[in-house]
């Protein structure tokens, strides 16, 4: 439904049927099994350019049915809504976002039962060009997880609170050069392992070759527990990187590290890597791959865990309203606490509308 020449609203929905081999994430006693996934919902865009703001909102609901296990079945709501300004020197955005989840990890895998979480998440920013080389950026993200249901009380909520701040300078009309500062906080609920962390880093945006566009920042982040348990300092690294080698074939690399808390409560150091690679066979045909390691650090224990993720997917573009899908991931984490290391494979098929 067209909303005059400033906005659209659309119906979505999309069906998934999928066959997981280890739902409970266990290392021992693996449970398969097969669920049926309906996403009925809604997605509007207002703005379209016609003014300096521009405001969208979508929200679907997941209608989850297993085929053995139905006390898993499950309704998931989610939410989200962004918006952006530019008006003379200024840009900025604004996001947020709701979502519940039911499902088992490498932070949380109960035996025989699937764990309940809500997350929300606020991501605001403002940048102001001072001259035309030097712009300032100030930011504020917010991303809260919260247990709910049978394990609320098992596991320790979590609040992670960021400010970063940014200056760049322009090194050429494609390529700045950054530098920045992260105050975060990290609210543990329930436990003495609230933390702070202090980044400094450098880095670049833009172009940094020709076909590599991105962001890349590295640097240092000092860990503080308020509880006096652990104090560290190490390397700080953010980066987002694509590589468009041709009009068919494209490259990603995401690299991560940082300070974070577990759902144990515990403070860890985590290092994460991401490559994935797309390629179009033709206007309606996308097949993709990727990789991902994750090594989680516990800082006040000798506990250490590394998550590898293999994945393939292709999808197929039928016409402008509907999207086929069928996926393969493969997840193994290895971890010295007993009964945390296991191996998953998941194979899913999904069908999408957009009307």
């Amino acid at each position: 439904m067209s909303i005059g020449d400033v906005g659209t609203v659309s119906f979505t929905g999309q069906t998934v049927a999928k066959w997981d081999s280890n739902i409970f994430r266990q290392e021992n006693g693996e449970v398969s099994d097969k669920s049926l996934t309906f996403s009925p919902g809604l997605s509007a865009i207002f703005g379209r350019n016609a003014s300096n703001l521009d405001i969208g909102a979508s929200t679907s609901l997941d209608f989850v049915r297993y085929q053995d296990r139905d006390e898993l079945d499950s309704e998931l709501f989610h939410f989200q809504t962004t918006a952006a300004y530019q008006s003379g020197r200024i840009q900025s955005s604004a996001m947020y976002s709701f979502d519940e989840s039911k499902s088992n990890n490498e932070l949380t895998n109960v035996a025989g039962d699937l764990v309940e979480r809500e997350s929300e998440k606020i991501n605001l920013s403002a940048e102001y060009t001072l001259s035309p080389k030097f712009s300032f950026k100030l930011g504020h993200e917010i991303d809260d997880a919260v247990y709910t249901g049978t394990y609320a009380a098992t596991f320790s909520d979590r609040a992670y609170t960021r400010t970063p701040v940014n200056v760049f300078y322009e090194l050429t009309p494609k390529l700045d050069l950054s530098f920045g500062y992260v105050r975060a906080d990290i609210d543990v609920d329930g436990s003495s392992n609230d933390a702070t962390t202090d980044t400094f880093n450098v880095g670049f945006r833009g172009e940094l070759l020709p076909k590599l566009t991105g962001n890349l920042k590295v640097g240092f982040v000092d860990y503080e527990n308020e509880g006096g348990t652990r104090d560290e300092t190490t390397l700080s690294l953010k980066a987002d990187l694509n590589w468009k080698v041709s009009s068919k074939i494209s490259h990603r690399l995401d690299l991560f590290r940082d300070f974070d808390a577990a759902s144990t409560g515990f403070g860890t150091a985590e290092t994460k890597v991401r490559w994935n690679t797309s390629y179009a066979l033709d206007s309606k045909t996308l097949l993709s791959g990727r990789v991902g390691y994750n090594i989680r650090d516990y800082l006040s224990s000798n506990r250490e865990d590394s998550l590898l993720t293999l994945g393939l997917n292709g999808s197929y573009r039928l016409n402008n309203y509907w999207n086929l899908n069928a996926g393969y991931v493969f997840s193994k984490n290895d971890s010295n606490l007993d009964g945390s290391s296991y191996d998953d494979n998941i194979i899913t098929f999904s069908a999408a509308i957009t009307y």
